[in-house]
């Protein structure tokens, strides 16, 4: 499957996950109140965003930036746009997931450097000779094309790319995705819209626009990539 398709499917995946999730509370809370689940998301809500909002911004990147070192743990990034909307949502996964990644990388420079080059070394060569050529355009490619974080990230770590080449065309190459599930996940309805409109709240016109424009916008942005590489 190529990367554009794959990471239209994930997006896809992820959105329909937290829909499926929001359904479930619904029905949940139908049968046990709504009262004590819409409390908890609001004490939530206003102590991370209103009433500390820079101690809740550190605890958001904090745990987010921990969480970005686990492999496989999709949808982090519509979690944070739905508590803390799409600006400080946004700034929250680019940032925590850039330093999450430089861990990585470094991690990988310092000390498994050898072992990646003596099991990958045909395709080490490989990436090495595109950085020689593109420099760190290459990596910022990839992160557009949603290649494997965590591989990625260690794999880099052994190629000749320097560490800012690292951080910039990481902290790049994967803002355009971030702003498309932080805006989604900003759109998600909170547990009150949930109590007022049912499950009418899940397909408002707002968040379908965020579901269709996270399955078109990959591969809108491969095409891009593609013509600017061309």
């Amino acid at each position: 499957m190529v990367p554009s398709a794959r990471r239209s499917r994930r997006a896809v995946t992820a959105l329909a996950a937290a829909l499926i999730g929001m359904a479930a509370i619904a029905i949940f809370a139908e049968h046990w109140g709504w009262d004590w689940l819409i409390a908890r998301e609001t004490r939530v809500r206003d102590g991370l965003t209103r009433e500390h909002p820079v101690t809740g911004f550190a605890i958001g990147l904090a745990v987010f930036t921990a969480l970005s070192f686990v492999p496989g743990l999709a949808g982090k990034t519509l979690v944070v746009g739905w508590i803390f909307g799409f600006g400080r949502g946004l700034v929250i996964a680019n940032v925590g997931l850039t330093i999450a990644a430089f861990g990585e990388f470094a991690l990988a420079r310092r000390y498994l450097r050898d072992a990646v080059e003596s099991r990958f070394g045909y395709y080490l060569g490989r990436a090495n000779e595109a950085i020689h050529r593109d420099g760190a355009y290459y990596l910022f490619a990839l992160r557009v094309a949603h290649a494997p974080y965590t591989v990625t990230n260690y794999f880099m770590g052994a190629t000749r790319l320097t560490a800012l080449g690292f951080w910039w065309s990481t902290q790049a190459g994967m803002l355009p995705g971030n702003l498309l599930f932080a805006y989604a996940g900003s759109r998600l309805p909170t547990l009150r819209d949930l109590s007022d409109q049912g499950l009418r709240a899940i397909f408002a016109p707002s968040v379908l626009f965020a579901f269709a424009l996270l399955a078109i916008a990959p591969l809108l942005l491969r095409r891009m990539m593609r013509r600017s590489h061309s």
